[in-house]
């Protein structure tokens, strides 16, 4: 998909949910995205699983634990958060129930599973007249705490090491193709340098790939590989450039005439 430019007042988690409806605009399949932490959202990740997308970020906010508490990233739920599997000590809720309508759960600890426990004078549990130790949490904080713990896994470690490939790109637009400074005011003329920066990366990439190529094949090979592949690709390439110019309309019509007389491509103003 063509790269959106969103002015700063916007929300960066706003872009999530765009983003996968463009690609399936485009009848594109999407099954797992990965995101950075401000995109991905618990409520992102929510709604990329109705659009059957499995959303991979860092989960947002920190760990909630203050004065030395256990918290609840500190127990065990399922991936929904509805469900609690163990405490911190490992032992399972004696009874929980889970309530759709405000989609709260809790969770009961018996007195006998919880004496002799090493968190009990930590525990976040409320102690009921019975000596139960009950605790509380909603569906959202339930998903949290398990992306928290997942996210530390090795599985989620190797699948989301991919995503840091992108960086490289971000600091090539901005750094070699000035990306940080534009020279340029008001939301179509950022929109269309933008565009032209990153069809400049994809071209110089493309290139480096058919060059690249050709270093592995023998002189005659290569020799027919660039004149059916890299020639026709650089003589047409001021041709698809300008014509990229025009639908940007990021310059005006004279520097578009200007252009067209110099490079000679015969194209009518």
């Amino acid at each position: 998909p063509a790269p959106k430019v969103e002015t700063a007042c916007q929300s960066e988690s706003l872009a999530t949910m765009k983003t996968i409806r463009n690609i399936q605009d485009q009848r594109m399949e999407l099954e797992e995205m990965l995101a950075d932490t401000s995109y991905g959202s618990q409520d992102n990740v929510d709604a990329a699983a109705v659009e059957g997308v499995n959303l991979i970020s860092p989960a947002s906010g920190t760990r909630d634990q203050t004065d030395g508490r256990i918290s609840l990233d500190d127990f065990q739920f399922e991936e929904s958060g509805k469900r609690m599997m163990s405490c911190p000590s490992g032992r399972s809720p004696n009874y929980q129930r889970y309530r759709k309508n405000d989609e709260r759960g809790m969770a009961d600890f018996t007195e006998t599973q919880c004496r002799g426990c090493e968190h009990r004078h930590h525990c976040i549990g409320r102690i009921l007249k019975n000596g139960t130790r009950r605790v509380s949490w909603t569906r959202k904080q339930g998903a949290l705490s398990y992306r928290r713990q997942y996210q530390r896994t090795t599985d989620f470690k190797e699948k989301y090491r991919a995503r840091s490939g992108i960086e490289g790109t971000f600091s090539q637009l901005g750094n070699t193709h000035g990306g940080k400074h534009l020279r340029v005011r008001g939301f179509p003329a950022v929109h269309g340098a933008t565009r032209m920066n990153f069809m400049a990366i994809n071209i110089c990439r493309y290139i480096r790939c058919v060059l690249e190529r050709i270093k592995s094949m023998s002189p005659t090979s290569s020799e027919r590989f660039s004149r059916r592949f890299l020639h026709p690709i650089i003589s047409k390439m001021g041709h698809f450039l300008v014509q990229a110019l025009f639908q940007t309309g990021f310059f005006k019509r004279t520097v578009q005439n200007h252009i067209i007389l110099r490079l000679g491509l015969g194209i009518a103003s």
